[in-house]
């Protein structure tokens, strides 16, 4: 045992023991916080309990790898090590956290993975981001093994190609008025005079020639002959 009634502020210390309870003070680094198996604050590179890096208000928490080949380096693993896997276990969560003006801590957004189907051999899993909304947790995004889920509008800035052979718009929406809907809109003021049009959108139907040529087959298209309010 090493019993010290000030501080030890010098020298390294390099026995093999395997921890050092600090009871309820706390190791103070000033220098570099280096991890590995030659490290004196984690011994064999592991760090058993929680770890908080306070960065201060200008620091940045870098992870650097100087590996020179085309490998996918640096690396970061996260590992749910569970004796008893089950379907819809959580793996684990990164949660961007926040205060708000009552000055408690919320999480404003988080994303998820998530193992669907822990089969060996049809394992499946599940990506989520979550954000907070009026209060609620609430996720917006699911990439899983049937595709992406996207409960929230989707605002697209360019051009959108899908490349599926059937796509599909769905409403489970149970009020009998209320149906699928696709809406065309051009989002801009537009002026049309009196015996003129406006091109408003329409839909092309286009497919190869058999010189691989792309070929407009079909179209239509709507316009407007007055934008004047109440006139349209």
């Amino acid at each position: 045992n090493i019993t010290s009634v000030g501080a030890l502020n010098g020298g390294s210390i390099t026995s093999g023991f395997g921890s050092i309870n600090v009871g309820g003070s706390t190791i103070a680094n000033t220098g570099v916080f280096t991890l590995g198996s030659t490290s004196q604050y984690a011994p064999f590179g592991v760090i058993n309990g929680g770890l908080t890096l306070n960065l201060g208000t200008t620091k940045t928490f870098d992870i650097v790898s100087t590996n020179t080949t085309a490998s996918d380096h640096p690396i970061i693993q996260s590992y749910r090590d569970s004796s008893s896997p089950a379907d819809a276990d959580a793996l684990g969560t990164i949660r961007y956290q926040g205060n708000n003006d009552a000055d408690q801590k919320v999480t404003y957004a988080e994303v998820e993975a998530q193992a669907d189907d822990v089969t060996d051999g049809t394992e499946d899993g599940a990506y989520k981001i979550s954000r907070m909304v009026a209060g609620t947790s609430t996720v917006g995004f699911e990439l899983n093994a049937s595709g992406v889920d996207i409960s929230t509008p989707l605002t697209v800035n360019g051009a959108l190609t899908a490349t599926n052979d059937y796509h599909q718009f769905k409403s489970t929406n149970t009020n009998t008025s209320t149906m699928p809907l696709i809406e065309v809109f051009r989002d801009k003021q537009i002026t049309a005079s009196v015996g003129s049009t406006v091109s408003l959108g329409g839909f092309v139907f286009t497919g190869l020639n058999e010189d691989d040529r792309k070929v407009s087959y079909g179209s239509f298209f709507c316009s407007g002959t007055s934008s004047s309010d109440d006139g349209e």
